[in-house]
């Protein structure tokens, strides 16, 4: 047998486990390659076989499963340092609403003129205890709360709270709640929305920031 096909059968007999030649540095050398080689390529082979190398997810898996799973994401907007994000949910409006402040925050949906007839939605963090209200914009600089002027308190559910020098506010407020102090939201239609915050655990005392923006819902 000719001496390259010997020592290439020695090679794979001593990967096999079946001989050892210890006085052949270089048949031991390529074996122990050898079976390096083939341990890597078999884990490897092994974890695709277990789908072990799917594990990690891709940005876009995030974005399916939400896809999949109907949840709309938050639509969001920032102006004067204050920051508002959005989503409709069935027949309601969800809403967050932060800005850098130990006092209130505001939102005021379709205003006719400066706040006159928004339908706002003003609160704020004391004590750990988060409070808001709904409000109506009856004239050009003043609002009060809908309950105070025939109206009816129309927030389905609200949380808050109150990190460092940051408030946030969450609510939840039907498109369309039958009450005359509220405005008639429609998806996909656009508005001009009402943002601010104060100084204050209050919903009288003036503005720090304000800003209005348009959104689409």
């Amino acid at each position: 047998m000719p001496s390259l096909d010997k020592n290439y059968l020695i090679a794979i007999l001593t990967c096999a486990g079946l001989l050892a030649f210890a006085s052949f540095p270089g048949h031991v050398m390529c074996a122990d390659s050898f079976l390096r080689d083939n341990a890597v390529s078999s884990a490897m082979n092994a974890s695709s076989g277990s789908g072990l190398l799917m594990a990690q997810a891709s940005p876009g898996d995030a974005r399916k499963k939400d896809a999949d799973s109907g949840e709309k994401q938050y639509r969001k907007v920032t102006a004067e340092g204050i920051t508002f994000a959005w989503r409709v949910e069935g027949g309601n409006l969800s809403c967050i609403v932060s800005a850098p402040t130990d006092g209130w925050v505001s939102v005021g949906f379709d205003p006719t003129k400066m706040m006159k007839d928004a339908n706002i939605i003003i609160g704020y963090v004391e004590d750990g205890v988060v409070h808001v209200e709904d409000h109506f914009g009856t004239a050009n600089k003043r609002h009060r709360a809908d309950t105070d002027i025939d109206g009816t308190r129309d927030i389905l559910d609200q949380t808050g709270k109150e990190t460092g020098d940051i408030t946030e506010i969450a609510f939840t407020i039907p498109l369309n709640s039958g009450d005359e102090k509220d405005r008639i939201l429609v998806p996909g239609k656009k508005y001009n929305v009402i943002l601010a915050y104060g100084s204050r655990d209050n919903y009288k005392s003036k503005h720090r920031e304000k800003a209005i923006v348009e959104i689409e819902l």
